[in-house]
């Protein structure tokens, strides 16, 4: 029983450190990667060259969640497209046992590999530019591209390119980008709970710290709720598999 245990435990390690090395290395994520590292530098060689550090309120959309939006736009987009293209989903359905563990698998990586993409740029941030909570500037920036990621994968389990995926995607951002100006512009309305970019350090002046973090709480568990809605219809998508293979 024990040894049997060991080689389970043994191979789930394994594919573990495969996934991770095909998603670093097999597709150009390493280059993007190296590209959005490179832009928080470069943000931070500015700051330190011209004497003025980017403000906290900016520091949170250019060095975290847009970079971070974008890596996992490129994660999500490859994650069934890249099994298309070698010719390995076929196999993936064909495991035993459900399908949905090996895409849950897949999924986890990819999203263990985004967290620590973002702690990462959230250091950096902390470290060179601006004083902040760093759990919230982790957090606060994460729900997004997780959901990102998820509306991502959805789309790409109903189109065969992922490129077509990650347009759509992008037009979806911009739909949602609208749409939160419109909402916080409104009068009619509190445009806080609707703020798909919702920046957690632009509290308003007036408002009392307890309700803010009421808000936010609301924002951040709907966005949160509406990734998992996304995974869910992805991987029910993929209980079919005659369109993959």
């Amino acid at each position: 029983m024990n040894k049997a245990i060991r080689e389970s435990f043994f191979s789930n390690v394994v594919f573990l450190f495969v996934q991770i090395y095909r998603i670093l290395f097999a597709g150009k994520f390493y280059i993007f990667l190296s590209l959005a590292i490179a832009w928080d530098l470069t943000c931070v060689i500015l700051g330190h060259v011209f004497h003025d550090p980017m403000p906290l309120e900016a520091v949170f959309y250019v060095m975290n969640l847009v970079p971070m939006i974008i890596l996992a736009l490129y994660l999500s987009m490859t994650l069934v497209s890249y099994e298309k293209e070698n010719l390995t989903i076929e196999a993936l359905f064909s495991v035993p046992g459900s399908p949905y563990k090996v895409w849950l698998y897949k999924l986890a990586v990819q999203f263990i590999m985004l967290f620590f993409v973002q702690m990462l740029f959230a250091f950096i941030s902390f470290y060179f530019v601006q004083d902040f909570a760093i759990e919230v500037m982790i957090s606060h920036a994460f729900i997004p591209v997780f959901c990102v990621a998820n509306i991502n994968f959805f789309l790409s389990t109903q189109f065969k390119s992922g490129y077509t995926a990650g347009l759509l995607t992008l037009v979806i951002l911009f739909f949602l980008l609208l749409l939160s100006a419109f909402f916080s512009a409104a009068p009619f309305i509190d445009g806080t709970y609707w703020n798909f970019y919702l920046n957690p350090f632009m509290k308003p002046g007036n408002m009392d710290i307890n309700i803010w973090n009421q808000k936010l709480l609301y924002n951040k568990t709907g966005i949160l709720l509406l990734g998992l809605v996304f995974m869910y219809f992805g991987l029910s998508k993929l209980r079919n598999r005659e369109p993959f293979i």
